[in-house]
């Protein structure tokens, strides 16, 4: 018994001795070499410690790196990398640590838990590249290069961390904050390859990182990036993000006016998205973006032009267009979209009501969502609810090569009453539709990035339409020329009886200052018009009558009015 106990005491003894010998060695390192980064030397400070070399534990607590001195902008020259970086931690853990003495300062541990790292980054970027300046490494390795050649963890933690961003501009200042940033990594190694003397500076496997609450105003500045959180998990390859929000930074009204760079208000919102199987290897080495696959649920995308306000032109280019010019190269498998709804409004010359497109309850699938050329397009199924009550079943094929400048869409409409699309017309056309059920629509669209043909069937039954004439804002019926309208130039059903079914073939032109969404409703919405009658030949022809009609109506008027005066001279 007295043996054992002789055992113990001198194994608490050694390690003891070994903690605090350990510990000084630790020390003297910190306080006799500084690491450096782009030019930079800093200090690294540890308020306290505590070593236990049985058990392999190492905890130290209130770290900070920081650099020797102030720098500001101005100190920066030619030979200095503009990059200044703070950093400080609330406590770092080792467990299961080995410290190799003689291995060129080799460590490894079977855990690292880092809690409460806050760190910040402040770049100065120069105004323009110089060849004839040496070149400052800025290699992270380097903070730990004066007291470690190499880091083994096998399992490597982070919490509760914050990473600032500074970009200094010479007329602006770019800034972004992560929040509450969890890291989890197996075999996590920073090392030095001995045998070809490159520096490595991450190696790892299982990757999983995850942030909470982002916002970042993107580079034209009309909008903000919101996230309520966000992770990353190489384990199984996937992407996920919650409560996205792509915020406009002015009102509906006031955007294309306060706008310099945009014309269009747009707001994007949604739930979840997921992506699954990302390529994270193959995406960093080559600079691409490649995933099997993507869930969506619960987008909302609303979109609102004011004509009333003369904004700058600016080409607008049809959506796989950009996608074709993207930087990166990208192909995504498969994409599942659920529970999604697309609201377009415009609001016309002279108006004050904006006329309201809406998409809703729309599930879809997207294949091959690439831009690397090939003869297969981009294809998408959708279904939906047009103004929430007739079902739509469409199907969209893109070009994929930009030699093939050529896009199609097919699609059915289902039943619905034709008073629900009064929120499209009236401010559009200034006619209400009074009466009147469809029964169904097809539509077939074969076009480019210039026009568009659209052959179209629609089949209804009861229509009556009454036109609408403004004053003061306000809309008034105009019931003779309507009743002139319906009954003589309007057919009130499609088929008529005793005649053959009616279809349209209709060519629109792009608008290169529009949007794809703005492009592809014209396309639709002027085959539906001329179906029912309203063509702008027809529409510019009323417009006529009906002045016609007010001139006869106040000649009329007038000579009431002197055979009036007449009749009370007498």
């Amino acid at each position: 018994m007295v043996g054992i106990l002789s055992i113990l005491a001198l194994l608490f003894i050694v390690n003891k001795f070994a903690s605090f010998y350990l510990e000084n060695i630790i020390k003297e390192n910190l306080e006799t070499k500084n690491p450096s980064l782009s030019g930079i030397t800093y200090s690294l400070e540890i308020e306290d410690w505590n070593i236990d070399l049985v058990r392999g534990n190492l905890q130290a607590k209130n770290i900070s790196l920081k650099p020797l001195k102030t720098i500001s902008h101005s100190a920066l020259n030619d030979d200095t990398a503009a990059y200044i970086l703070d950093i400080t931690i609330s406590s770092v853990k080792f467990t299961g640590l080995r410290y190799h003495f003689l291995s060129q300062k080799k460590v490894t541990c079977d855990g690292l838990n880092i809690d409460g790292i806050c760190c910040e980054i402040k770049h100065y970027p120069k105004d323009k590249e110089d060849t004839s300046t040496k070149k400052i490494e800025t290699n992270p390795y380097h903070l730990i290069e004066p007291y470690l050649e190499e880091l083994n963890v096998k399992k490597l933690k982070t919490s509760n961390g914050q990473l600032q961003y500074f970009r200094f501009e010479k007329s602006d200042t770019m800034q972004f904050t992560l929040n509450n940033l969890s890291l989890q990594a197996d075999r996590f190694s920073i090392n030095k390859d001995w045998q070809r003397g490159i520096k490595k500076t991450l190696l790892c496997d299982n990757i999983k990182l995850e942030l909470e609450k982002f916002s970042h105003s993107l580079p034209d500045e009309d909008y903000t990036f919101h996230c309520e959180s966000a992770s990353i998990n190489t384990s199984d390859s996937s992407l996920r993000i919650e409560g996205l929000h792509i915020e406009p930074v002015h009102s509906k009204m006031d955007f294309a006016r306060l706008s310099s760079k945009n014309s269009d208000w747009s707001e994007l919102k949604l739930e979840e998205i997921k992506l699954i199987g990302i390529h994270y290897h193959k995406n960093i080495i080559e600079s691409v973006f490649f995933a099997d696959s993507v869930y969506i649920n619960r987008l909302e995308y609303q979109n609102f032009k004011n004509q009333n306000v003369a904004s700058i032109r600016k080409l607008s280019s049809i959506l796989y267009k950009s996608l074709q010019r993207a930087p990166v190269k990208m192909g995504i498998d498969r994409i599942r979209v659920d529970n999604s709804s697309v609201v377009y409004e415009e609001l016309p010359r002279a108006k004050n009501e904006a006329g309201i497109i809406k998409f809703t309850d729309i599930n879809a699938n997207i294949s091959n969502l690439t831009n690397i050329a090939s003869e297969n397009t981009i294809n998408i199924l959708a279904q939906g609810k047009f103004m929430d009550m007739g079902l739509i079943d469409a199907e969209f094929n893109f070009p994929t090569n930009s030699l093939t400048d050529i896009f199609s869409i097919k699609g059915t409409l289902g039943g619905m009453n034709l008073i629900g699309i009064n929120d499209i017309i009236e401010p559009l056309v200034s006619c209400r539709i009074e009466n009147g059920q469809l029964h169904r629509v097809d539509f077939d669209i074969v076009g480019s990035d210039d026009s568009a043909y659209i052959d179209m069937l629609v089949l209804y039954s009861k229509l009556e339409v009454v036109l609408l004439k403004s004053i003061n804002n306000k809309n008034y019926p105009q019931r003779f020329v309507s009743g002139f309208l319906n009954k003589l130039l309007l057919p009130q059903d499609n088929p008529t009886e005793g005649c053959s079914i009616q279809t349209v073939r209709r060519v629109t032109y792009r608008n290169k200052y529009s949007s794809t969404f703005n492009y592809l409703w014209k396309i639709v919405f002027g085959g539906l018009c001329e179906t029912i009658g309203l063509s702008e030949q027809k529409q510019q022809y009323l417009q006529n009558l009906a002045k016609e009609v007010k001139e006869i109506k106040e000649n009329t008027e007038k000579i009431k009015q002197k055979k009036n005066a007449i009749g009370k001279r007498r």
